[in-house]
């Protein structure tokens, strides 16, 4: 994604977040973030390992779902 988009889908997926008036915590915040993310970035299926791949977690992280 070039850098323009990728602010734009920031500040999307941030304010979709935010404005849902869920009481979260920041761990899981920033983890649907991270998600919401990785759903719009990656090009093939969407499994763990390509979550860990294209992420700077790794898979185990997606795995263990603390949401």
């Amino acid at each position: 994604m070039t850098p323009a988009i990728y602010t734009r889908y920031t500040k999307i997926v941030l304010d979709a977040i935010t404005d849902a008036k869920l009481k979260i915590n920041k761990y899981k915040r920033n983890f649907m973030f991270e998600i919401f993310m990785l759903y719009l970035s990656i090009p093939d299926r969407i499994n763990f390992l390509q979550s860990g791949r294209y992420s700077r977690s790794g898979e185990q992280r997606f795995g263990s779902c603390p949401v």
